[in-house]
């Protein structure tokens, strides 16, 4: 992750609280609030959607 542009990078960072989310329900029964998981899908799928795009602009395809 160091070596990465931060734009592409600093979403995956993010992902560790779907881990962290995981660990809450496992070890502590604890369920994330609905703003929780709102704001957690939307850094998920904003992760997602910037590996999709530097995928096509690395292939020369251009972006939608």
């Amino acid at each position: 992750m160091r070596t990465g542009e931060i734009g592409f990078v600093s979403p995956f960072r993010y992902t560790s609280m779907l881990g962290a989310i995981g660990l809450g329900i496992l070890m502590f029964g604890e369920w994330p609030d609905k703003p929780t998981l709102a704001g957690t899908l939307i850094i998920v799928i904003t992760g997602i959607y910037t590996f999709h795009r530097e995928q096509k602009i690395s292939r020369g395809v251009t972006a939608s």
